[in-house]
């Protein structure tokens, strides 16, 4: 058998594994369970079909356009969700105090074409928040994980880029949604200890 072959099969292993754990160890299984089977689709080819990537992206266009519907409670401020879909498996992460709204924006999500599942991991909380200062001008003022991918913002204030954004990039994963997932995990298991 090929390294490739193998690969894959491994990376299925970890994917199937992951996702069973996920009641226990909560979202960010999910997202490694994703980053195995990016891995896999980054060395070799993505399993998906062209028609199911093509799904996906409509999936998350449809969904992103639910969670923005109404923009006064879907304020960066208080509403930050964001959304990716593999194989019709929606994972949501983020922050909003608007439980209200997001069992809203949930009740549509389950009616858009295709969603199989919903891994919903937004925490009850507000959205975090972070600012760069440059050469005594703020460069940039937005949530945690926008900043730490956003290259332009890395390059004014000198900062060097995170290993998860570089991951992400690799594997095939949006850099935002690794790097909220990995601090809102982080914070959880601090928080319970």
């Amino acid at each position: 058998m090929s390294f490739v072959s193998d690969f894959k099969k491994l990376t299925l292993v970890l994917a199937v594994s992951a996702s069973s754990m996920l009641i226990c160890n909560g979202c960010v299984t999910a997202l490694v369970g994703a980053t195995a089977a990016g891995a896999g689709a980054f060395i070799g080819s993505d399993s998906r079909t062209v028609d199911v990537q093509v799904d996906d992206q409509k999936i998350e266009n449809q969904v992103a356009r639910i969670l923005k519907n109404d923009r006064m409670r879907s304020d960066s401020k208080v509403f930050r969700v964001d959304c990716v879909s593999v194989n019709g498996n929606v994972l949501l992460v983020g922050q909003t105090r608007d439980t209200e709204y997001m069992n809203w924006a949930l009740g549509y999500i389950k009616k858009v074409p295709n969603v199989k599942r919903i891994f919903n991991c937004v925490s009850n909380k507000d959205p975090i928040k972070a600012s760069v200062i440059a050469e005594g001008k703020c460069v940039g003022d937005d949530s945690v994980y926008k900043i730490l991918s956003n290259n332009e913002i890395i390059e004014m204030a000198n900062l060097k880029q995170t290993s998860l954004y570089t991951l992400a990039k690799r594997i095939g994963v949006k850099p935002e949604l690794m790097i909220d997932s990995f601090i809102s995990e982080e914070r959880r298991r601090r928080h319970e200890s």
